[in-house]
């Protein structure tokens, strides 16, 4: 990962208030975040994802009934378990109002952060997120999969 930290949130537009409650909780922390209804760089919507989506240390998707199955939220999830597998992100799955075993099998062993618990969530995603600005590749794939940080 090159540059500063940086959390990618991904969501259906049915989530789009949790999502700006997750925004407002990592601007908070002292998290730098993109969430796509902020952003008004030109060009195409995909394109923006897909710069931002690059840039990104970190993604958070937003787990919930309305998007574990919606098409945009799945090509995001897609290309970022990529990125994921490839050691170029840390994706974190949010769990709102579903538990591990609702997760898509292509995202279910990551280890997951439950939003209802906010507080705990945001706080634990922000830890993971300093962490990475400690080093140039951050915690191992391993803190974010299978195996929970310290």
């Amino acid at each position: 990962m090159v540059g500063e930290p940086l959390v990618f949130i991904s969501y259906t537009a049915a989530d789009r208030e949790t999502a700006r409650a997750v925004a407002a909780g990592l601007k908070l922390r002292g998290v730098a975040y993109f969430r796509d209804e902020e952003c008004d760089q030109p060009g195409s919507i995909q394109q923006m994802v897909t710069r931002w989506l690059e840039a990104a240390s970190h993604f958070l998707f937003i787990a919930s009934r309305h998007s574990i199955n919606a098409p945009w939220p799945s090509l995001e999830v897609a290309a970022a378990n990529d990125r994921a597998i490839n050691g170029k992100l840390k994706f974190i799955p949010a769990l709102f109002g579903l538990q591990r075993h609702d997760l898509p099998l292509l995202i279910r062993d990551w280890i997951p952060v439950d939003l209802s618990d906010p507080e705990a969530a945001l706080a634990r995603v922000a830890g993971w997120v300093v962490a990475s600005a400690d080093g140039p590749a951050g915690p191992a794939l391993g803190d974010l999969k299978g195996v929970p940080p310290p």
